[in-house]
């Protein structure tokens, strides 16, 4: 049974949770906000007031989409956190931005304003694609390997290698 939860957002204050089969809309703020070794799974989230999912430390997001939310979709904001088979869409920020160490497997990002993927350093990609959005398609830091991807009709360009160090 899926349920749904309407102006409100989920979040675990402990690590280790785990959302399945679900719905969350309209919520004020981050729709779904877990810790360290989350995973999140066959849920939709829309209409967020920030991120659609965040999760932190080897966060797993599978078969999950994300749509319509005031900043990023998909947000893997720990270290070694991994998406496999979702999708962002029509999102105010970036489809997917993660930290260092992420794992990207077979998702899709479309019509998001920023970048479809906003990708930190030693991270992998395969599979993913990109299309439509408003900035850059991919967007992957340094010590990164892409495999298999498209990018494709962005505003920006198709997948960019930012080598350039911050500090």
């Amino acid at each position: 049974m899926r349920e749904e939860c309407f102006g409100r957002h989920l979040s675990g204050a402990n690590d280790n949770v785990t959302i399945r089969n679900g719905t969350v809309r309209g919520a004020g703020s981050v729709c779904i906000w877990l810790r360290n070794r989350a995973r999140v799974e066959d849920v939709s989230v829309s209409d967020c007031g920030l991120w659609g999912i965040s999760i932190r430390d080897a966060g797993h997001v599978v078969c999950c989409s994300a749509a319509r939310c005031d900043y990023d979709g998909i947000n893997l904001s720990g270290f070694g956190s991994v998406a496999d088979q979702n999708t962002s869409r029509n999102n105010s920020g970036p489809g997917f931005k993660t930290a260092q160490a992420a794992v990207l497997i077979n998702n899709t990002a479309v019509q998001n304003i920023e970048e479809g993927f906003d990708v930190d350093y030693s991270s992998t990609m395969s599979g993913n694609t990109a299309f439509l959005n408003h900035g850059d398609g991919i967007t992957v830091k340094r010590g990164s390997t892409l495999i298999g991807n498209s990018s494709m009709a962005n505003d920006g360009w198709g997948i960019v290698f930012d080598t350039l160090d911050s500090n």
